[in-house]
């Protein structure tokens, strides 16, 4: 296919900086020197806010994404939690690692984050966030398990990951209010206790206790 016919075949759109540039050319057999530098100037700014145009919508998709990726709660589910120990015992003795407490999430959530990164812990949120209206750790409202949609979801079992939780399910003398960074519970004291190390080995307080844990149905 030749030139011509290729450029006949293109988009509107495509063919403008051909046609401005056979303009250009056009201009120079009947206009001064001058006339063309300012054609060919008009064409590069024409060029230029094209580019910037592009890049700038990119710049402003990223940073929605981010933004989003923010709002997120960290990964976890709590289907695994309701249906892989049915039939256990109602309450179970567990050893539960806790390290920091407080009321404020964000601070608390900061503090996991940077122990997860250093001693490369995973996180678990049961598909949990802080819910800032009402303040309290909850589900979503329209949660595919209804029954414990807009609600606090309890972590009850064993498991080698971190997540926050409220400190009255481990301490029922607790604040109801207040919150903890519980980085694992164990069947074993000695679990228990390794973990507890590695956390102090790396800067960070926590201790290990002994607590009953309900294990039941939760249906």
């Amino acid at each position: 296919m030749n030139t011509a016919n290729s450029l006949r075949n293109k988009p509107k759109d495509e063919l403008k900086p051909f046609l401005l540039i056979s303009r250009i050319c056009d201009l120079s057999k009947t206009t001064n020197i001058e006339t063309i530098f300012n054609g060919i100037f008009r064409f590069s700014t024409l060029l230029m806010l094209l580019i910037c145009s592009c890049t700038n919508g990119e710049s402003n998709q990223s940073t929605a994404n981010n933004n989003a990726i923010k709002t997120q709660p960290l990964k976890g589910t709590i289907q695994d939690d309701v249906t892989y120990y049915e039939g256990e015992s109602e309450e179970t003795d567990f050893f539960v690692v806790i390290c920091d407490t407080g009321t404020d999430y964000y601070l608390l959530r900061n503090q996991m984050l940077r122990m997860s990164q250093i001693i490369k812990s995973p996180i678990d949120s049961l598909d949990r966030y802080y819910d800032t209206d009402k303040k309290e750790l909850i589900l979503p409202e329209k949660y595919e398990d209804e029954m414990y949609a807009g609600q606090y979801y309890p972590r009850r079992f064993e498991g080698d990951f971190m997540s926050i939780e409220y400190l009255n399910q481990f301490n029922d003398k607790s604040n109801p209010k207040t919150l903890a960074i519980v980085a694992g519970i164990y069947a074993n004291k000695s679990e228990a206790d390794n973990r507890k190390m590695l956390l102090n080995q790396n800067g960070f307080i926590a201790h290990s206790s002994k607590c009953k844990l309900y294990t039941g149905c939760m249906h």
